[in-house]
């Protein structure tokens, strides 16, 4: 009995101080890419802003999507948000020249935000952005197919990845954007509301498996699930100090 809270113990602690921790040796703004108009995009233009970036097509099912890309673009890029098209022909949907590309989305869907030239996403010819964004934070990163979503925070690091199946409008995707977005002032409080929910999941977790196998282990439940609650304690306090629905 001991010995199964000691690993607890442990494992919570881990959570607390190396939970999603990537070593990064390079962040997005230091990456660059061509504009499907053939000037160069250096990321470092975009530094501590969030980025959506989300790998498109024209023939594809989801392309009415841009329409949701489009209204995320307006709303928030004027509080810190870059969404970034990415044309491919990785999925054998998209058109087969940049010109047509652009055309398309303007015409189509008054697209404004930024477009890349049409870029390989995956396999060994995969742009350097989805090969950075592979070995930081896992096959996750790799577009599944077109639409597929990666959200970077304002240290240039992904902190989420959202299938085809997640509208730009869906709100697990939108409910991140106040807290990546959140003034420089108060972008640390921001960061410790993320990183509490996300260790609340974990102490839960760990607590669900102890009791499916050892129903009788009753302290380390009870420990975890005290733990889970001073942490959304702590989160629901920095809550109130940084309402997100008054993030502008």
């Amino acid at each position: 009995m001991k010995k199964l809270v000691f690993i607890v113990l442990v494992l919570i602690m881990f959570f607390f101080k190396n939970f999603a921790s990537a070593n990064y040796n390079k962040v997005f703004y230091d990456l660059q890419i061509n504009s499907i108009s053939g000037e160069l995009i250096d990321f470092k233009e975009y530094k501590g802003k969030a980025i959506l970036l989300v790998n498109t097509a024209s023939y594809c099912g989801f392309t009415k999507q841009y329409e949701g890309l489009q209204k995320l673009w307006e709303k928030y890029k004027s509080k810190g948000l870059i969404v970034l098209g990415i044309p491919s022909d990785s999925f054998n949907q998209e058109k087969k020249s940049n010109k047509d590309v652009k055309e398309f989305c303007e015409v189509n869907f008054d697209i404004s935000f930024p477009l890349t030239t049409i870029t390989d996403v995956k396999g060994e010819n995969a742009h350097e952005i989805f090969k950075w964004a592979k070995e930081n934070h896992g096959i996750s990163a790799i577009p599944k197919w077109n639409f597929y979503k990666l959200l970077i925070d304002k240290d240039g690091k992904v902190v989420e990845t959202y299938s085809s199946m997640t509208s730009p409008t869906d709100n697990k995707l939108i409910s991140k954007i106040p807290i990546l977005v959140i003034s420089n002032g108060q972008t640390e409080a921001g960061k410790i509301i993320q990183k509490n929910k996300r260790i609340c999941v974990e102490g839960r977790d760990i607590a669900s498996t102890i009791l499916k196998k050892n129903p009788r282990y009753d302290l380390a439940f009870y420990f975890t699930c005290n733990l889970n609650l001073a942490s959304i304690r702590r989160w629901k306090d920095l809550k109130k100090k940084v309402p997100l629905k008054e993030v502008k």
